[in-house]
């Protein structure tokens, strides 16, 4: 099923927001970053000025969105509660392909190499 249909090309980037059910994505061929319900619904156009070419997209601890911009060989970064408040938190990138951050609160389940890293002398990888 197609959830966004209108004003959308080329999206590179989407992260969900699982904690406030809502969406994000890059749209580098209309050169903004869009917010949503995860239903699909509210479909807005969150940053619009200054984005030229945005790729990957990450939230941090639901507040804030960090993306990757091909046209500025940056990482840029918004906040979600103050749309206004936005920089270049890193420069000289060229072609960043993926930004992730993994949020603890969504993080479940166990892992053996938490605890004295499993007995493992050097690196720790569970298979």
């Amino acid at each position: 099923e197609r959830l966004i249909t209108e004003d959308i090309v080329w999206p590179n980037g989407l992260v969900l927001d699982t904690i406030n059910r809502a969406m994000y994505w890059t749209e580098a061929n209309r050169d903004y970053i869009g917010k949503a319900t995860m239903m699909g619904d509210n479909v807005e156009k969150i940053v619009a000025t200054k984005v030229y070419q945005p790729f990957s997209i990450t939230l941090v601890d639901d507040r804030v969105l960090l993306w990757s911009d091909w046209g500025t060989n940056a990482i840029e970064t918004v906040s979600l509660s103050n749309l206004t408040d936005r920089s270049s938190v890193l420069n000289n990138f060229k072609r960043l392909m993926t930004i992730h951050h993994y949020d603890h609160r969504t993080q479940t389940g166990s892992n053996g190499c938490a605890n004295d890293n499993f007995g493992c002398s050097h690196l720790c990888l569970m298979t």
